[in-house]
């Protein structure tokens, strides 16, 4: 009678695991997976820009059901930390993007001043980095309301129900009623109240905080600023040399500035 050794056993034990594999390569079954140590694989979860029906602040209007989002604001006197790992922690705490969850400079992340009212200018440098920025997201969220050249002739105002404002009207300009970049900012994030329009239709245009960052809706208002600069603006704002460009491109003489014989053009090293 053959003897199994130690070795003799482990070599059959190889054998068979080398064959279960062989025989599992690439076999397709509608079976779920076993799982031996599920854990918390299983839980219930919300999936983002999903539904909730335990939040009920809003009204399905056909079939009068409450539900609310299931992406929801901090709770009240929630304290932030950050993330890890892209700061050093100070006995165990991270205190990275921590004014970024904190959100006191008012100025900034509400466009407000210390006493409630809007602020005049945009609060952070208006760069071609931050334009280019605000032009792609004016492109993804705005355009389709208010038009490509902020006009309000989008694709959805030509089948709203009310007219869309256009951002080359007076108010909306620098100094006017609307005209603060803040008045802008907190728009674009909070959106416009319909009064008489009920839980179904308690906005005009609902906030795009949500979809859009701080720092994306500042943007947003830089490239709003520059839409009505293009459409205010005349030719001999332009620097002589843009204007002999443009007159060389289209061949058609532009009007120059009352004093520019007395100008002369930069040179770009």
């Amino acid at each position: 009678m053959t003897q199994i050794t130690p070795m003799r056993l482990f070599a059959l034990a190889l054998l068979a695991a080398s064959t279960a594999l062989v025989g599992c390569r690439g076999d397709r079954s509608d079976n779920p997976p076993r799982q031996f140590l599920p854990d918390l694989d299983d839980q219930l979860r919300y999936e983002p820009q999903g539904t909730s029906r335990f939040f009920t602040e809003y009204v399905d209007h056909e079939t009068g059901e409450s539900y609310g989002r299931t992406m929801r604001e901090p709770v009240a006197g929630t304290v932030p930390f950050g993330n890890e790992p892209y700061a050093a922690t100070v006995m165990g705490v991270d205190f990275s993007d921590r004014a970024d969850y904190l959100r006191e400079d008012d100025a900034y992340y509400r466009g407000k001043n210390a006493d409630g009212s809007f602020v005049e200018k945009i609060p952070v440098p208006v760069t071609l980095e931050l334009l280019d920025l605000g032009e792609a997201q004016f492109n993804i969220y705005c355009r389709v309301c208010h038009g490509g050249l902020g006009e309000g002739n989008g694709m959805v105002a030509e089948r709203w129900s009310t007219p869309i404002p256009t951002y080359h009207q007076p108010q909306y300009m620098a100094g006017g009623e609307k005209g603060t970049d803040g008045f802008l900012f907190h728009t674009a994030r909070n959106g416009v109240p319909n009064p008489g329009g009920g839980k179904a239709y308690e906005f005009k245009m609902r906030g795009y905080a949500t979809k859009i960052s701080v720092e994306e809706t500042w943007a947003i208002v830089a490239y709003i600023r520059t839409l009505q600069a293009m459409r205010s603006g005349a030719l001999h704002d332009l620097p002589p040399g843009e204007q002999r460009r443009l007159e060389q491109e289209s061949g058609t003489p532009v009007s120059a500035a009352p004093n520019e014989a007395n100008n002369t053009e930069e040179v770009s090293s």
